[in-house]
Order: structure tokens, then C-alpha cells, then sequence
């Protein structure tokens, strides 16, 4: 259905705007060492290719981003691991992350996914944001944010219809016939066998 839509990362273009404001198209990344979360089907993307194994990403706010169009009422749902503590927003509302279903923080945020989900959205245009903070490099605070790099997004997400069921057979025409005859047979012997007794 034209609404069901695969928005994972490494399969759905991000823009991702650094700290300087500059925006840029988000890359596939190698994973850095302590990226070990994993989510089916998505890839780690970053600002850049090595995802910042050497360190030289800046501190600060990298906003991570796509858009799609629902023609249709949809449902959106995924998970996402971030480096470091990341929150979700939908068209500007919080979705999840720290300040709305306290999963993804700091010491555990590339380590774990965290849920998110959207329900009944009707049709329009949509832009999914992940903010992810890279760290203040202070060590300081109740994150103790002292991380100076890297930085990096994975994102595994869907849309799917209002009302789709994935499961639903609808018969055919003639199976519905042949069904209905096998009945009619069957109910034929039924009769026959209760009136030769």
C-alpha cells in the first residue's frame, strides 16, 4: 500500500544539521566500537563515513531528519539508538527519548534501541527528527556528557495503513463456489443416508 513506508536509516534519506547549522544528506557509518546496538534492516548513519572513530566531531546538537507524505490514515512505530542521548519528535512533537519515555540516555544510548510510535495520523506531510547531543566534553551534569565525539543515528521505523491487516486472506470467487458446492454435496449424502435407514 502506497502508505507503508520503510523510514529506517540506511534505507530513507536523513538530512542531518550539525551544531554549525550547516545541514548535509546523513551517510552510511561504520560503526564506532561502541556502537553495538542493532535493529533489522537499518544501517548507523553519521556526518560522516568513519562515524567519528578519530573523534573530530564537535560538540553539540546534531538534528537528524526525514520527510514523508501519508496519503492515508497510517500509524508510525520503530526504535532508534543514538550517539549520544537522543529524543524523537514528530512535526516538532516529542514522540520519545528522555523527556518522554526515559530509554534513551547517555551511558546506554548506542548500546540499546528505544520504542517509539505515533498513532493515527491522517494524511499530510510529516518530518520525523531525531536530536541526538553529542557530548559537552565537560564530564559534568547528570549525564556526565564529557564524550567529545562520535556521533550517530539508527533508526529502524515504519508507516503502516489504518485498518491494513498483514495476515488477511480474501478468497477468491470460485474458491467461494467450490466451496459452497463441496457443502451442498456434503449435505446431499447427509440427506440420502438419512432417509435409506
Amino acid at each position: 500500500m502506497a502508505d507503508d513506508l520503510n523510514l529506517s536509516s540506511g534505507t530513507a534519506t536523513y538530512s542531518v544539521t550539525e551544531p554549525s547549522s550547516t545541514t548535509i544528506t546523513a551517510v552510511n557509518s561504520n560503526a564506532n566500537a561502541g556502537w553495538t546496538a542493532s535493529i533489522p534492516g537499518a544501517s548507523w548513519i553519521s556526518v560522516e563515513a568513519t562515524g567519528g572513530t578519530d573523534n573530530s566531531i564537535p560538540n553539540g546538537a546534531y538534528v537528524y531528519a526525514t520527510t514523508f507524505t501519508l496519503a492515508s490514515a497510517s500509524n508510525l512505530s520503530g526504535s532508534f539508538a543514538s550517539d549520544n542521548a537522543g529524543n524523537v519528535f514528530l512535526s516538532g512533537t516529542g514522540i520519545s527519548g528522555m523527556e518522554f519515555l526515559a530509554g534513551n540516555v547517555y551511558a546506554t544510548s548506542f548500546t540499546t534501541s528505544t520504542l517509539f510510535s505515533a498513532l493515527d495520523l491522517g494524511a499530510g506531510t510529516y518530518t520525523l527528527t531525531f536530536d541526538v547531543e553529542n557530548g559537552d566534553g565537560l564530564g559534568t551534569g547528570a549525564d556526565d556528557n564529557s564524550d567529545t565525539g562520535p556521533t550517530g543515528l539508527l533508526v529502524g521505523a515504519n508507516t503502516v495503513s489504518v485498518g491494513a491487516t498483514t495476515n488477511s486472506i480474501t478468497p477468491e470467487p470460485s474458491s467461494l463456489a467450490l466451496l459452497g458446492t463441496g457443502l451442498l454435496g456434503a449435505a446431499g449424502i447427509a440427506r440420502r443416508r438419512l432417509f435409506s435407514r
